[in-house]
């Protein structure tokens, strides 16, 4: 995906800087919107019916100068090219973006919608009806699909408080509660980026959905590599499991170090600082002291992870000091490896219960 975006922004030059994850644009790039859409009409002349429908005065909530950090959102750009001259690939992310450009200058889409809760001897039963009255920026997203889009919606009676109604038809049905499909590497990337999903605070959940989530569009890939690398996670399948060694982890980590609820913390304090209502300094501070208090915690007593294994106090790492870690090896049998992973990777062969120090001929 980023290698298509960077050939639309580099090689093409139809569309700007795709290393950003933002959904908004700066208040003076609405004064650039006649000349986009004029390019737009020779760029990409199949959807002129839709360039022609866009009105540039309409300015959308996504022109927000407060919201806009680094890099806004990718647009498309004023260079006029041929879309007949993309891959498909490209082709289709490019119409996305153009869409999306587009649709900030459309109506909104507006619809009547009705619930109506019924209470049967004191059960609750609910029903919800929408309709469509104005399509607005929707026509933009269509290309056909409207017919599909109204079977869909539900017209209700009208209805007033304390009305009877009659139950035509009763039928039941059992079921259980299916347990959460597991992550594969796109649902993952979905839920590090809507974290705020799985936060119940709701000035947390704020923060977070204001914010990127966890990591951003060009780090949250190599987060999960280098997971899979040091072995919390793996594949299996199409999916991602957390191994032994990830599920040891969590449970000795401190919950506010584990819960989204920290990065929200953080987000908090940095927009503070962006909006100079604190500090760097104070901010490193903090840090400092929360570091310093969680390693206290964890030089009281012995470190457990994976279930059960140790690190042990007999048998130390001979290039750092650090103790040793026993782990069972992806082949067979066990092997010895540092607790200071990453900043040092020495290891060692277990023989019999130990590690053997006598050095290894690497060919």
């Amino acid at each position: 995906m980023l290698a298509i975006c960077q050939s639309l922004y580099e090689t093409h030059k139809l569309t700007s800087y795709p290393r950003s994850d933002s959904s908004y644009l700066p208040e003076s790039q609405h004064a650039d919107a006649p000349q986009i859409l004029d390019s737009l009409r020779v760029t990409y002349p199949g959807i002129a019916a839709l360039i022609d429908k866009a009105d540039p005065k309409v300015k959308s909530k996504t022109f927000d100068d407060s919201k806009v950090t680094a890099h806004h959102g990718i647009i498309p750009t004023m260079h006029k090219g041929n879309v007949e001259r993309l891959t498909p690939e490209e082709r289709n992310i490019y119409d996305l973006i153009v869409r999306t450009y587009l649709a900030q200058f459309y109506p909104v889409h507006e619809y009547k919608a009705t619930t109506i809760i019924i209470d049967v001897n004191g059960e609750t039963f609910g029903a919800g009806g929408r309709v469509t009255t104005k399509n607005g920026w929707k026509d933009v997203y269509s290309d056909g699909e409207d017919e599909e889009e109204n079977e869909s919606e539900q017209s209700l009676p009208s209805m007033k408080n304390g009305d009877e109604i009659i139950c035509a038809q009763a039928q039941r049905q059992d079921a259980k509660t299916k347990a959460p499909r597991r992550f594969n590497d796109g649902t993952l990337n979905s839920a590090m980026e809507n974290i705020h999903k799985y936060v119940e605070d709701p000035a947390q959940k704020k923060l977070l959905r204001e914010g990127d989530g966890i990591g951003t569009s060009a780090t949250r890939a190599t987060i999960v590599a280098d997971l899979k690398k040091r072995g919390f996670i793996e594949n299996k399948g199409k999916d991602i499991i957390s191994t032994k060694l990830g599920r040891g982890l969590i449970a000795i980590l401190p919950e506010l170090v584990k819960s989204p609820v920290m990065t929200a913390i953080n987000e908090r304090m940095l927009l503070e600082i962006e909006q100079g209502k604190r500090d760097v300094d104070s901010f490193v501070k903090i840090q400092e002291k929360f570091v310093r208090e969680q390693i206290k915690v964890i030089n009281a007593g012995a470190i457990k992870v994976a279930g059960g294994v140790k690190i042990s106090d007999k048998y130390k790492c001979k290039v750092c000091g650090k103790g040793l870690i026993r782990r069972p090896s992806k082949k067979s049998g066990h092997f010895w490896s540092c607790s200071g992973y990453p900043n040092c990777k020495e290891s060692y062969p277990d023989i019999k219960g130990s590690p053997n120090y006598k050095p290894i001929k690497r060919t």
